[in-house]
């Protein structure tokens, strides 16, 4: 099967969670990152899950799950152990059209849950379209190790000269020009090497003679 790569916007949106274990955790602390309101349903939940129910980090429902528990939900995640369980909450998911996925079961899911590299801003998603969870993990391990703080000091950078080029109405494609070269090995190379007047140097040849860190809210 091929999958569609998508990140979505879940602040304050309602996000499902079934099932109170180790997996449901870490379904959880994903979702809440990501800024959901999250709602889990189990009759029992772990210690981390018991104490975010208790300081109101998420809503929690000691019993088991039941149909109208989705409702208005925008995203829906089953890991019990209970294969029919599982089944069933796909079922009503799919009935109410809410993306729904199943723990180790992409058969049973809408949509696939990636493994993820985090450093900063950046974000990496990689799947193996759900054959092989192992891979996935080992090529993020992988990548964990070379995207180093140069990354994301850089993504904060650019994000900033985005900004401020937008302000002084640079034409879009003056602005792909500079980014195209700045968002490369020759700016993590001077980060990475703590070259600051190189740096600066580097950028006033790119976007003008006139530039500076400074007007980025990022000098010294």
């Amino acid at each position: 099967m091929k999958y569609y790569p998508v990140f979505l916007n879940l602040k304050g949106k309602l996000c499902v969670v079934v099932g109170g274990g180790q997996v449901a955790e870490r379904k959880v602390l994903g979702l809440l990152g990501a800024g959901a309101v999250v709602k889990v349903i189990s009759p029992q939940l772990t210690k981390k899950l018991t104490k975010l129910k208790e300081q109101g980090k998420i809503i929690g429902h000691l019993r088991h799950w039941r149909s109208p528990d989705i409702k208005k939900a925008c995203l829906v995640i089953a890991a019990t152990n209970d294969y029919s369980v599982n089944e069933k909450i796909y079922q009503q998911a799919e009935k109410q059209k809410i993306p729904v996925n199943v723990v180790d079961d992409p058969k049973h899911s809408s949509f696939i849950v990636p493994s993820l590299v985090k450093k900063g801003d950046i974000i990496l998603a990689i799947s193996t379209s759900g054959k092989s969870p192992a891979l996935a993990r080992f090529l993020r391990q992988k990548l964990e190790k070379v995207i180093g703080p140069e990354y994301i000091y850089l993504g904060k950078f650019l994000g900033k000269l985005r900004k401020w080029l937008f302000s002084q109405k640079i034409d879009n494609r003056e602005r792909q020009r500079i980014f195209s070269l700045l968002a490369g090995e020759r700016s993590l190379d001077l980060i990475r090497q703590k070259k600051r007047r190189e740096w600066e140097r580097h950028l006033r040849s790119i976007i003008g003679n006139d530039f500076s860190l400074k007007k980025l809210g990022m000098g010294k």
